[in-house]
């Protein structure tokens, strides 16, 4: 070759530890395969495994729908269906794996604890539809024992934040609402059996609408003063803590991965 026509080769880079061979790389930001530089292979790799929060984000809604539709068919067809609060449990390890990608024991213990959420709040709701529904009324309405007294203090409940109440009218009823409807006295003075008196007439003027107005006013009066644990402990029976079981063990073992 001529030596004047001879075009200069440029050195190849040799490594440092003397052995010549060229150990160059692609920077790292131009790698496609570099998970830690790209971030669109950061994405797709978080998008492919999922993550705990996306799981935990799912699984409360399942739990939280869950609870509200078993509530809903248990309202309005009077019946409880065990097997319906079993398949929360269900849909809330199923919704964590789905979000999560994979099972993990701390997985499982979230889906757990949001699958008995999802139970209790079902009962809750449940149970707020149950105080002041149409049969709830009825009951009260076909029961003599009771009946007189919730319809009477039902109807102070009303009265008294449309008029303003007499001293004994208030001392009899204030002590009937710290003792539900079986707080009367049991010896009444003259002066309570006229208010009472004076009451049972003006009742029995009212419509039936106005007097389960006064039944619904009276049970949602206890339902808000009543401590939560003991509405939740009034409404769960051994039925139900064994279905409960059912599904916080079938959501552990969906969520955690060990079927």
């Amino acid at each position: 070759m001529d030596e004047n026509n001879a075009e200069e080769i440029p050195e190849t880079p040799s490594c440092n530890c003397g052995c010549g061979a060229n150990h160059t790389t692609a920077p790292a930001d131009n790698n496609p395969f570099d998970m830690k530089n790209n971030p669109s292979n950061m994405s797709f790799d978080d998008e492919k495994n999922g993550s705990l929060m996306l799981g935990t984000i799912l699984a409360l809604g399942a739990a939280m729908l869950g609870g509200l539709a078993w509530a809903l068919v248990a309202h309005y067809t009077n019946r409880e269906f065990g097997y319906l609060a079993w398949g929360i449990g269900a849909l809330v390890g199923f919704a964590m794996l789905k979000g999560n990608k994979q099972g993990s024991v701390k997985a499982g213990i979230l889906a757990v604890v949001l699958s008995l959420s999802g139970i209790l709040l079902g009962k809750l709701i449940l149970d707020e539809m149950a105080y002041t529904s149409d049969e709830t009324v009825k009951n009260i309405l076909n029961d003599k024992e009771n009946r007189d007294g919730i319809l009477a203090t039902g109807h102070y409940l009303i009265m008294r934040e449309e008029e303003p109440m007499s001293e004994p009218c208030q001392a009899l009823f204030d002590g009937v609402l710290l003792e539900g409807a079986g707080g009367f006295p049991e010896e009444m003075t003259d002066e309570q059996n006229e208010i009472m008196e004076k009451l049972r007439v003006r009742i029995e003027e009212k419509s039936h609408e106005k007097k389960a107005a006064a039944i619904k006013r009276f049970m949602q009066y206890f339902a808000d003063n009543t401590p939560l644990t003991e509405r939740i402990q009034g409404t769960l029976s051994a039925y139900d803590i064994i279905f409960a079981l059912l599904a916080m063990v079938t959501s552990f073992k969906l969520a955690s991965g060990k079927e």
